[in-house]
């Protein structure tokens, strides 16, 4: 996953808020399918916090 975001910034050229778009939704998806603990969703402060 931080491969894939770091993708969109640095060789797709995306502007921060499309990167912060695709990390919330990848987030919204691991929490939906529950594969990340709360602990670390409740620590994230940035996109990367969760890789």
């Amino acid at each position: 996953m931080r491969g894939f975001l770091s993708d969109l910034a640095v060789r797709q050229r995306v502007a921060a808020s499309t990167q912060n778009q695709a990390f919330n939704a990848l987030l919204f998806s691991m929490i939906y399918l529950q594969t990340v603990p709360s602990v670390t969703l409740k620590e994230a402060k940035s996109p990367l916090d969760c890789l």
